[in-house]
């Protein structure tokens, strides 16, 4: 379906890919993501980072609002979120997150590896 939408934007706009880019982020600004996966050695660890109240404090935001489907979501200021899952299929912790600033990515990095000593994010 993506590659679909793709084909369509690039076909109406007659743009390609860079030039659609350069729109898409004149208009809406850039978006930085990442996701990292923990293996799950101490429990401890997981009951904390499935708080807000971790990421509030560590993070030093406040949470705008929070959905809890297949993990919790939390939404932070500035377009910025952060979700935690447990995988279903494998013994992990699921962190994913985005910003409009590549700070916010590199807070979270810096929290996990604060946390954690035997996983690489």
């Amino acid at each position: 379906m993506a590659h679909c939408l793709l084909l369509e934007m690039l076909a109406k706009t007659k743009q390609s890919i860079p030039q659609l880019l350069t729109s898409l982020y004149k208009k809406f600004g850039k978006f930085y993501y990442d996701r990292i996966d923990l293996k799950l050695e101490d429990p401890s660890l997981l009951a904390q980072m499935a708080e807000l109240a971790f990421w509030e404090k560590n993070l030093s935001l406040k949470s705008l609002r929070t959905l809890n489907f297949d993990g919790t979501k939390w939404f932070f200021p500035n377009h910025r979120w952060l979700l935690v899952r447990r995988s279903k299929t494998e013994n992990l912790l699921r962190i994913y997150f985005e910003g409009t600033d590549k700070k916010f990515i590199q807070a979270v990095h810096s929290v996990i590896r604060g946390k954690t000593c035997n996983n690489q994010p």
